[in-house]
């Protein structure tokens, strides 16, 4: 078959030669370089590949992220303590309001906000008390992070085609099927040794 198809170019390209010849001798004095001829033909899409291209896309988003943290249990201390604050923070203020001011009434502001005094200090002193366990709370907090996609985009087909005996390869933007008959623009120049 490949013999057959050579002989028949072989034929045409002898043929075209004579008639290139027997033009430049019509035409003294003129030379024809080259001529390029164009014409279309059907193919047959034997294959298709798929062309594609990958890359990562990067996305800033913002998650929130939660989790359970053990929170310890403090000993609550007896009312005890809070009076026994508010009692001797009292007797304090009034001995020192006397002492400073001879005025009457001193002792009584002195004693009561001496009184104030002892009982806040008391109730921070709870919470420096002694861990009796822990309890469980959740916690959430928005973090800031960056989301990677890889994308892949297809860019084209890479096509197998059966044209008049050969196989050639072209690419195109549009999908075929494979056995679908494609239009093909052949180019072919012409030219002298």
């Amino acid at each position: 078959m490949l013999k057959a198809f050579m002989t028949k170019k072989l034929t045409q390209a002898s043929t075209l030669t004579a008639v290139v010849v027997a033009i430049g001798m019509a035409m003294p004095g003129q030379s024809i370089a080259n001529q390029t001829t164009f014409n279309t033909i059907v193919g047959k899409v034997k294959n298709v590949e798929i062309l594609t291209s990958t890359y990562i896309r990067k996305t800033p988003v913002e998650e929130k992220i939660c989790s359970v943290e053990d929170v310890p249990i403090y000993e609550e201390s007896k009312g005890g303590d809070e009076l026994g604050g508010l009692i001797i923070g009292g007797l304090l203020g009034s001995a020192v309001g006397n002492q400073i001011s001879g005025a009457d009434g001193a002792g009584t502001v002195g004693a009561v906000t001496g009184a104030l005094i002892g009982r806040e200090h008391a109730k921070n002193k709870k919470t420096n008390g002694k861990i009796i366990g822990y309890r469980q709370e959740e916690t959430c907090r928005i973090e800031k992070r960056v989301r990677e996609e890889r994308i892949e985009e297809v860019t084209g087909y890479r096509l197998t085609i059966n044209v008049d005996g050969e196989i050639v390869t072209l690419k195109s933007s549009s999908s075929y099927d494979q056995g679908d008959e494609i239009k093909i623009r052949r180019k072919t120049t012409y030219s002298l040794d």
